[in-house]
């Protein structure tokens, strides 16, 4: 009980590994696009007066925190994945899971966004190969990520959730007309509770 249907453990596990492919580009793409940081007053990530994404007029430390807790958020969702598919959480924490995913979708999707303009700008080649390495993993983590999403939200594996939750069993009552079974009399009869007694 609580577990996935077998057959969309395979779709989740592709998904998921399409995943940490992207983050693995992303970690590699940051960290090396960092590497191009200086220090002092012209120390800046993109110093130019117009600016792409999230890099304002700041220094390299301001801009890739911002790109550095991306990272790391992906990644604490790909770990936080397997763990709720192999223990069977998933069914019980689905709300919560979907609602860390989500921005997780939308953050990927803005810093693929801001690395794509590095190709725009006066960088060497070396930098723009970087550039272009963070904004694929992006994009492979976000696709990855949103797949992940529609695999754990198309299957409801807990299939006695709806019987536990209190709804009715099946019989209908109310409404203007409405009529309840009598028990004094024969099955198939009802006494109709809008006559006045």
């Amino acid at each position: 009980m609580g577990m996935l249907k077998h057959d969309i453990i395979p779709y989740l596990l592709i998904s998921w590994g399409l995943a940490v492919f992207g983050w693995i580009l992303i970690l590699s793409g940051v960290a090396s696009l960092q590497q191009n940081c200086t220090s002092g007053p012209n120390g800046y990530a993109v110093n130019i007066r117009q600016l792409a994404g999230y890099l304002g007029i700041a220094s390299c430390s301001k801009v890739y925190a911002y790109t550095w807790f991306i990272t790391f958020y992906a990644f604490f969702m790909l770990v936080l994945t397997p763990i709720l598919v192999v223990t069977g959480k998933l069914s019980k924490f689905r709300a919560g899971f979907i609602g860390l995913l989500a921005p997780l979708i939308m953050l990927l999707g803005d810093m693929s966004s801001t690395f794509i303009y590095y190709t725009d700008l006066d960088f060497n080649s070396t930098a723009v190969a970087r550039a272009r390495t963070t904004t694929a993993g992006a994009v492979i983590t976000s696709i990855g990520a949103y797949l992940v999403l529609i695999c754990s939200g198309i299957v409801d594996e807990d299939k006695e959730k709806s019987e536990k939750s209190g709804q009715p069993t099946g019989a209908v009552y109310g409404g203007r007309y409405g009529v309840m079974p009598d028990e004094d009399q024969p099955q198939g009869y009802f006494k109709n509770y809008t006559e006045k007694s």
